[in-house]
């Protein structure tokens, strides 16, 4: 044993002490500077609808915790509605409607960058709902 090995004694704990505190402060303040944060398959109930503020209320039942929280999104021009495959509007969505969402949260606020609605229940064909699947028209025959 070297006369210097009872000095290096404290580098092994002060280095574990340095990524420990390193992944707390990472874990606690995140990453300022990585943008918003997308999420994607939000399942929601639409509760209100307003299209002159491109605005779209929401009941989203968390996957982990399983309660129901609140949420207003908003819809700009890029974003993508489609109903039962079918590209749509705003003002084609209904209070009541499940929808399978797309968005960016940043800052608190979600900016909704997809939105699918499925009124076609399973089972039925499309001729039975008088709705289109994929976007194009049931034929009958």
């Amino acid at each position: 044993m070297t006369p210097s090995a009872p000095n290096q004694k404290w580098r092994a704990p002060v280095a574990i002490a340095a990524v420990c505190i390193a992944a707390l402060s990472y874990y606690m303040f995140g990453n300022k500077n990585a943008g918003p944060r997308i999420r994607d398959d939000i399942d929601v109930h639409i509760t209100r609808i307003d299209v002159p503020k491109s605005e779209v209320d929401a009941d989203f039942v968390h996957p982990k915790d399983g309660k129901t929280y609140p949420i207003t999104a908003r819809i700009g021009s890029d974003c993508r509605i489609t109903i039962d495959g079918a590209p749509a509007k705003l003002a084609d969505l209904k209070v009541g409607d499940r929808a399978i969402g797309k968005g960016s949260l940043s800052g608190g606020v979600v900016q909704a960058m997809a939105i699918r609605v499925l009124r076609q229940k399973k089972g039925e064909t499309p001729a039975e709902t008088g709705g289109h699947a994929n976007g194009r028209p049931a034929t009958g025959g």
